[in-house]
């Protein structure tokens, strides 16, 4: 068994991180579709600048097989509970 499934660029995680945590970032309304979106933009552009500052842009990072396995499990653990919470009358 492999120890690293595979290589993927820094970038691409940088850019989703920065992505999450400035949508994250956005205020909660029924409206905020569009700052949630800037945000993301925003967050984005962060983390790529920090990469840039930090030298990050150029690295590789590689993906574990058993962290990988950890969050596919955590996933499919969430996934049946969302599913199988109405049925015992929980609000998902």
């Amino acid at each position: 068994m492999y120890q690293v499934l595979a290589h993927i660029p820094a970038v691409l995680v940088i850019l989703a991180a920065g992505a999450v945590l400035g949508s994250a970032f956005a205020p909660c309304s029924s409206a905020s579709r569009r700052a949630a979106l800037l945000g993301a933009l925003a967050g984005a552009a962060a983390g790529l600048l920090a990469g840039w500052h930090f030298g990050w842009l150029g690295e590789w990072v590689p993906v574990r097989f058993y962290g990988t396995m950890i969050v596919l499990g955590f996933l499919a653990g969430v996934y049946l509970a969302r599913r199988r919470a109405p049925a015992r009358g929980i609000h998902p």
